[in-house]
């Protein structure tokens, strides 16, 4: 079985290393996954979670100077696992008149007291129209361990939310890797990045289009290591995810 499997081998390598040059080929010269520089490798923080979140609630939020308005949460809810959930948060966020609200280090208030408790959601993003509300917490891993009852707690004060709101919420998970738990959503680094890739195709003349750019750079070289210069180091199935082929 090997000294056939060995027969064939050079062949099928071939047509493996093919198939990522023609993906490859593909790219543009001046995408994001491309240049040699990147938004956070030079200050020695391409792995700081806090710096990746205020930097992605910077994005996420419409009333930012960025130019980018709505696109940066309406591609990211598109790359959501089976969109559970998301597609109605989708069609709200669409509406006209919706007020989108991001807070980034959102730390919750105890009842009755003027502190705040130690729970922190990384981000929080709170949507609310005349008629309707939804709330989106996104957790973000990149190096840290989960807390004991972490995620039990964001799901309790998710629920509470809901409640007084009269509102949905969507729980995201957002790891270099795909995590499942039940009542979240795994949303991968790499998906992050085909989502942003996808918005900086279409605004390019936006204020924050370069800027928007070498994020994406720190995302595949610097919390992926993917160099799409040296085939034989990235996969097909990375190339594909990043071009947003096989969308969920």
């Amino acid at each position: 079985m090997l000294s056939r499997l060995s027969e064939h081998w050079p062949a099928l390598e071939k047509q493996i290393l093919e198939e990522r040059r023609i993906r490859s080929d593909g790219i543009a010269r001046d995408d994001p996954i491309r240049v040699p520089v990147d938004l956070l490798s030079p200050i020695k923080r391409v792995s700081d979670e806090i710096i990746h979140t205020q930097a992605l609630a910077y994005l996420l939020s419409p009333s930012e100077e960025h130019g980018l308005g709505k696109d940066v949460l309406s591609a990211v809810l598109m790359k959501l696992p089976g969109r559970r959930g998301a597609a109605k948060i989708a069609a709200l966020l669409n509406q006209k008149r919706v007020r989108v609200d991001v807070f980034p280090e959102y730390r919750y208030s105890i009842e009755g007291s003027p502190a705040r408790s130690a729970d922190r959601n990384d981000i929080r993003i709170e949507l609310h129209s005349n008629k309707n509300a939804a709330l989106i917490i996104i957790e973000n891993k990149i190096e840290a361990p989960e807390g004991k009852g972490q995620f039990r707690s964001y799901e309790a004060e998710a629920r509470k939310w809901c409640k007084r709101n009269r509102g949905q919420a969507l729980l995201v998970y957002l790891a270099p890797d795909k995590r499942e738990r039940d009542e979240w959503l795994s949303l991968t680094y790499l998906d992050l990045a085909s989502a942003l890739r996808h918005v900086w195709q279409r605004r390019r003349s936006a204020s924050g289009h370069s800027w928007l750019g070498l994020y994406i750079s720190a995302i595949t070289s610097g919390v992926l290591g993917i160099n799409i210069n040296r085939l034989q180091d990235t996969t097909i199935e990375e190339i594909d995810a990043y071009l947003g082929r096989g969308l969920r």
